[in-house]
């Protein structure tokens, strides 16, 4: 019995050094063992008129979406109502407290107070690049600019041209603000300031810590996200932090930075699944990145039986579930084993089994899951490919049965599977069902 599955580390650059994958799979512990459990599935909640969704939040008990120039209110029971327009812009923010949602989107910042949409003007400069809220105010970034202002304690539309500064310890250009445990985090293209309180009013109420000024900025502004006990974003070497108060913990793999180096990556959000916190970075053109903060392990997430990238670009809880909203799909429910009725295929792709100095033959390998629970009307099953070279090419397939419902002690073998050096081994499982697979095989070799 060996650990043959682990979490994705695969290296675009070099598949062979590392050819270990996890798509729509996360490895979860289990008494002493690990199981690999599938990703979940998108519901529609509901469609919006608009398409290519921009971004989501709950304030105050009630979700709020903005897709194409739309802002949306939404029901628990998924009706949406049209409150107003905004620009369309992919780098689009919101956040919000009380009966306030505050909008950044296309320079401009939008607010609604519970019963009107307004665009609002004045305050230290009027080209608005990111928003965030912390104590009663609401917080804004210069777009294409170095200064930040604050509103009035409790009036996101009362802006005054005194309340701002300037984060000038580098010479840099801001692109995000977000704000975690009590503090406003400044980041730039290549440095990040971190301002707090001072309990003073008006234009004195912000100064930068001392020791808050450090040398790495942000790859991209949608490229940062507070996931409540900490932040998450990529910085502009590429690499993927943890930030904890001022402690910065960097977190990627080298498979992952060759991932941003080489592809496009637009958004980072998060959500949780049964003790599981997720952080997403979602790429335009390849399946997203996601970190698992309890393990500290990776998996990727996909769609489609191509493993295309996932549309979904943002994520909130709301009325008791995570809510998604799809590029082109509207809000999604994050539940259940389809993706808007598709089937998610899940696979896994194996570290590597070795013996440089003689060939060996595989003659049996056991793969063993938590079966006879899965009400297909048919035998779910498995698919197993292997690889001499290290994950480089592959065999043909070969599928085995998990069994029907009611079948648990049903187990996938596979025999004479040839001679090898190396051998990595590739599992796939198509069918809508959550069936866990257990890491750990049997492989039988002389």
């Amino acid at each position: 019995m060996i650990e043959f599955i682990g979490a994705t580390r695969q290296d675009g650059d070099n598949i062979a050094a590392s050819p270990a994958r996890l798509l729509n799979l996360y490895r979860e512990r289990v008494g002493n063992r690990m199981v690999l459990k599938g990703v979940p599935g998108q519901t529609v909640f509901v469609d919006l008129a608009d398409v290519l969704g921009r971004a989501i939040t709950e304030v105050g008990g009630t979700l709020f979406a903005v897709s194409g120039n739309g802002l949306y209110s939404i029901t628990s029971a998924g009706v949406a109502t049209l409150l107003g327009s905004v620009a369309d812009d992919e780098e689009t923010f919101m956040e919000g407290y009380s009966d306030n949602v505050t909008i950044v989107a296309g320079g401009n910042y939008y607010v609604w107070d519970g019963a009107t949409l307004s665009t609002v003007t004045g305050g230290a400069f009027s080209n608005i690049g990111s928003v965030a809220y912390l104590s009663g105010y609401t917080i804004l970034t210069e777009k294409d600019g170095s200064k930040f202002q604050w509103s009035d304690i409790q009036d996101p539309a009362a802006l005054d041209g005194l309340q701002f500064a300037t984060a000038e310890a580098v010479d840099d250009t801001l692109l995000r603000v977000l704000t975690h445990g009590g503090n406003v985090f400044l980041f730039g293209k290549s440095s990040l300031e971190i301002w707090a309180l001072t309990g003073r009013a008006n234009e004195s109420a912000f100064a930068r810590l001392a020791g808050g000024v450090f040398d790495r900025g942000l790859l991209a502004p949608k490229l940062a996200v507070d996931f409540g006990e900490g932040m998450f974003f990529v910085g502009d070497d590429r690499v993927a932090y943890l930030m904890s108060g001022v402690q910065r913990t960097p977190v990627s793999t080298r498979g992952f930075e060759t991932a941003v180096t080489e592809e496009t990556p637009t958004h980072c959000f998060h959500y949780d699944v049964e003790g599981h916190k997720f952080v997403v970075v979602r790429f335009e053109d390849r399946p997203s990145w996601v970190y698992d903060i309890s393990s500290g392990e990776w998996h990727e997430r996909a769609v489609g039986n191509d493993l295309d990238a996932w549309g979904v670009v943002g994520a909130a809880r709301a009325y008791g579930k995570w809510r998604g909203i799809n590029v082109l799909s509207g809000i999604v429910t994050l539940e259940g084993v389809t993706d808007l009725g598709g089937t998610i295929v899940k696979k896994a792709v194996s570290s590597t089994f070795e013996n440089e100095e003689n060939r060996f033959k595989a003659n049996r390998l056991v793969i063993r899951a938590r079966t006879g629970f899965a009400d297909l009307g048919r035998d779910m099953n498995l698919i197993l490919r292997v690889s001499g070279d290290r994950g480089v090419t592959w065999g043909p397939p070969k599928p085995r049965s998990l069994g029907d419902l009611g079948e648990h002690e049903t187990r996938a073998v596979w025999r004479s599977l040839g001679q090898f050096r190396t051998l990595t081994a590739e599992v796939s499982l198509g069918d809508n069902t959550d069936a866990p697979i257990y890491t750990d095989i049997a492989l039988d070799v002389v």
